[in-house]
């Protein structure tokens, strides 16, 4: 599974579980995001595919772009609408320190592989994707205006 679509469906299932009184929903969505974090690498970094029945990232590539973007974005999000869920705040901020340090280069972020980001004295891949436009959105819903 993709880092996004394991990490995305939190907001609207938490949703769907208070508007139907059966909180189950919002519980397994919670526990998913919550999982695909606790296996963060030690610089903060998410891959972009998981095994779902091992737990082990298939896809060591980290990066805001394709199969990694929402994931992101559903943090602050969930954070906005559900703050009694208060490590989804933490996670993003850490998440985004994550991405900051180890996968910016120059104005932009690239890839990078999870376990060594690129103050790790790893390298990263440039690639530039529609799918990181929202990235300075977020970035001011954070108050990080001068980096967005």
């Amino acid at each position: 599974a993709s880092l996004a679509g394991g990490g995305t469906l939190s907001l609207e299932m938490e949703l769907l579980g208070r508007l139907t009184g059966n909180e189950k929903y919002g519980r397994a969505a919670k526990l998913a995001a919550r999982a695909l974090w606790m296996r963060r690498s030690p610089q903060g970094l998410l891959g972009k595919h998981i095994c779902t029945r091992r737990g082990d990232w298939t896809e060591s590539l980290s990066g805001i772009g394709s199969n990694s973007d929402s994931f992101y974005e559903y943090l602050i999000k969930h954070h906005i609408l559900f703050p009694e869920d208060a490590d989804f705040w933490f996670q993003l901020v850490a998440a985004y320190a994550g991405v900051h340090l180890e996968s910016r280069m120059g104005e932009w972020y690239g890839d990078v592989d999870m376990a060594r980001g690129v103050a790790s004295g790893g390298g990263y891949r440039r690639v530039f994707e529609a799918l990181m436009a929202f990235y300075p959105g977020l970035q001011v819903l954070l108050g990080e205006v001068i980096p967005a």
